[in-house]
């Protein structure tokens, strides 16, 4: 047989298949079992299966399934008896008995319909028990988890509730942990579908069974549902253009320098071909992207905004090319990797279903209605699906359907330091090495602490700025950065019932003031720093406090300008160190009032200029140690008056020049003791007694004039002389009186010490 003969009877054979398959129409019946629900065997319903009458449902990749149902009851069913119950959904097809669909779910909504014939018509919505997790409303932080423990962590809490058990096929090394994430004001539902659409993940709800009903969470195009066979159906594939190339960047607030911006998706390689026009505007057309947030993959953020942007890529471009179609094959469901025929239009795609719409009537399901049924009208298709689909080729990741909530306000938190209990740990601070603390959120229904979270200051900069350190148990105002739950800022703090004011309002309403408190707080007293501004109209005032010690450092010049009093209370010692000159000016009185010793040490010269008066008033010893020479310079009178004893001891000579008279006034009597020779030169010398005038000498006396001499010693009295007169009528020579200097009454009187304490 030729080659060309062997075609041809195979193109015969497969022309004649499709015509056959064009002939052979649907017989399907729908059954619907409520598992839980106690049946009434007298009726004759002991297994507890129901006719459907009619069929409508929705499957998608990343959303739970649901099925709008009417089935025919024998009994009358109270509605409440089966809501939330566990049924099975079985669809047959007579013509071919080896193609049946199993859907299990739980009835979310029953409502009676109608009766027909004495039988029962009841509506039912059955849904996947992952729909009750969009049902709840909640907010919690998870810290230093990935995106797959958080998943996990919230299915698992409902396992023994609602029977759901979760696969994960997720390589988790490729993924960070992140650092904070909060669920705000989301059901469970919305929040795991948010989180699958921000990573690229995909969740395959599987109806197909319920020990228990499977969630997978995936990379779709690996862990598709492959199929071998392919599915004759009619489809058509539209293509259309959507913006692949994206630019996204970070700011790194630990190197905010550093340039992280990136690109991907000018280049797609894909079964589906760009033409030049498209590839043109897959180069030119971009879309750029600042990420608020990123988490360190392999201890580096630009690996991480790798990896989102590359998802960004391709979520747009799996929406660039959409494969409709319509079958009525009970194996088509989402999820679905399968091979589409359409025979009537000779084309074949390998394709992956992302979502699928299910319509079906079995009017077989009423004996009344099967009986009106035309001849004509008992072939028309009973069970129809329409769906959606891409090629399998094309990395798909989920388009964004889940809003991430906004905070576009502001809220308040307790500052804590990991612990719920902040009241036991109140007035202490837990800081990381970036000046970051933490909070628990009012909502935050477990009382978990946030992360470490940024504080504002009302001033930074490289190495200057402002810190003020919430602390334990105080109140604080949290912004969020362009709303984001997941990135708070706090930005002030408040007063509250537990945290009062330090100074009662109103009556110091007028007081302002920055004041801290110790740590650990003493027991016997209050300890705080504080500079208070009193802004009262008369009373006016700057006040500062330090607890302990206060240094103040001048680089340069300090002016401080006082305009009336000014008055320094020291209860210990002070201390002054001026490295250079010092000049203290005082236009009127200045008084030292030293209770104890006063000790000045001059190094070199010391100078005092008085102008007027200058007093000196010891009450008891008055000590001068000159070690050099000690010059006093007089240029009027001096007056010195001492009550007792005056004592010189000079221990070399001692020179005194006056240059007019010298006047020396002895109220009792006067001693000199000179151990060697006394020697008076003068022009005149009067020696006059009231009484006796004694000279007297060991050795002997001599009293010259010229050539005269008078000697009195042991021997005798002797005169040389060569005239001597014993009675002579010279009446000798006379010697001048020195006047005597008067001490003025005012300078004898008692002194008295001019400064007052």
């Amino acid at each position: 047989m030729s080659k060309e003969l062997i075609e041809e009877k195979v193109n015969s054979v497969v022309n004649k298949l499709k015509d056959l398959r064009i002939e052979i129409r649907q017989d399907i019946v729908c059954r619907l079992k409520l598992l839980n629900y106690k049946t009434n065997d007298t009726l004759g319903v002991s297994d507890g299966n129901y006719s459907v009458y009619e069929l409508n449902g929705e499957s998608r990749v990343n959303s739970p399934y649901f099925f709008e149902l009417t089935f025919v009851s024998d009994e009358f069913i109270k509605i409440e008896d089966i809501v939330d119950t566990d049924v099975q959904i079985r669809l047959s097809d007579s013509v071919n008995p080896l193609v049946r669909k199993d859907i299990y779910g739980k009835i979310y909504e029953a409502a009676e319909d109608s009766v027909v014939a004495k039988k029962y018509l009841y509506k039912i919505k059955v849904v996947s028990p992952m729909y009750y997790l969009g049902l709840t409303n909640k907010y919690e932080i998870f810290q230093d988890k990935t995106v797959v423990d958080i998943i996990s962590e919230i299915i698992n809490r409902y396992n023994q509730l609602l029977n759901i058990k979760i696969d994960v096929k997720i390589d988790e090394t490729l993924a960070p942990k992140r650092e904070y994430v909060t669920q705000y004001d989301q059901s469970d539902l919305e929040f795991i579908q948010m989180l699958c659409e921000e990573e690229g993940y995909s969740l395959i709800i599987d109806y197909s069974s319920n020990d228990p009903y499977s969630v997978i969470v995936c990379e779709l195009n690996e862990h598709a549902i492959v199929k071998t066979y392919s599915s004759t159906c009619s489809f058509n594939h539209s293509k259309k253009f959507k913006t692949s190339n994206y630019v996204e960047d970070y700011y790194d607030k630990n190197n905010p320098s550093l340039d992280y911006k990136l690109s991907y998706g000018a280049n797609i390689n894909s079964s589906v071909k760009d033409n030049d026009s498209t590839k043109q505007l897959r180069t030119d057309i971009k879309k750029e992207k600042l990420r608020d947030k990123l988490n360190l993959l392999d201890e580096s953020y630009y690996k991480d905004l790798n990896r989102y942007t590359k998802i960004d890529s391709q979520r747009e471009y799996s929406k660039s090319n959409i494969i409709k179609g319509v079958s009525q094959e009970l194996n088509i469901n989402d999820s679905l990797c399968i091979t589409l025929e359409d025979e009537k239009a000779n084309k074949k795609i390998d394709v992956i279903i992302l979502n699928v719409i299910y319509k079906g009537k079995f009017e077989n399901a009423l004996d009344e209605y099967r009986q009106n049924v035309k001849d004509n009208e008992k072939h028309e298709l009973q069970y129809e699906v329409e769906f959606e689909s891409i090629p399998k080729d094309i990395n798909y990741k989920p388009s964004i359907s889940i809003k991430k909530p906004r905070i576009n306000s502001i809220v308040t938190a307790i500052v804590s330091n990991g612990e719920s209990n902040t009241k036991d740990y109140e007035n202490t601070i837990d800081v990381d090495d970036e000046g970051k603390i933490k909070v628990l959120f009012h909502f935050e229904r477990n009382r978990i602490s946030s992360c470490y979270l940024r504080v504002s200051n009302f001033y930074a900069g490289t190495n200057f700025g402002s810190q003020f350190l919430p602390r334990v148990n105080s109140e604080v105002i949290v912004s969020f950065v362009n709303g984001d739950p997941d990135l708070p800022i706090i930005i002030g703090s408040l007063h509250n019932g537990e945290n009062k004011n330090p100074y009662n309002l109103p009556e110091n309403k007028t007081k302002s003031y920055i004041k801290s408190y110790s740590m650990p707080q003493y027991e016997d007293k209050e300890g705080y720093n504080e500079m208070a501004f009193e802004d009262k109209r008369g009373q006016e005032e700057l006040s500062f406090r330090a607890q302990r010690d206060m240094n103040t450092l001048v680089l340069n010049n300090q002016l401080t300008h006082v305009q009336n009093n000014s008055k320094i209370i020291i209860d210990n010692e002070k201390e002054e160190t001026v490295e250079s000159n010092s000049i203290l000016i005082v236009n009127k009185d200045y008084t030292q009032n030293v209770k104890e010793n006063h000790i000045n040490v001059v190094e070199k010269e010391k100078l005092t200029t008085v102008q007027e008066d200058y007093e000196i008033h010891v009450l008891k010893d008055f000590n001068t140690i000159v070690k050099n020479d000690l010059k006093s310079i007089v240029e009027e009178n001096v007056v010195t008056s001492i009550k007792n004893t005056l004592v010189k001891y000079v221990e070399k000579d001692v020179s005194d020049k006056y240059l007019e008279n010298l006047f020396v006034q002895v109220a009792n009597e006067m001693g000199i003791d000179i151990k060697d020779s006394f020697h008076l030169n003068t022009t005149n010398v009067l020696l006059e007694g009231n009484n006796e005038i004694v000279i007297e000498s060991s050795s002997g006396i001599s009293i010259r004039s010229g050539s005269n001499v008078l000697t009195i010693d042991n021997s005798g009295i002797h005169f040389n002389t060569p005239n001597y007169n014993e009675n002579s009528g010279n009446g000798g020579v006379n010697g001048m009186e020195v006047s005597k200097i008067l001490f003025k009454e005012s300078q004898k009187i008692k002194q008295k010490p001019i400064f007052s304490k």
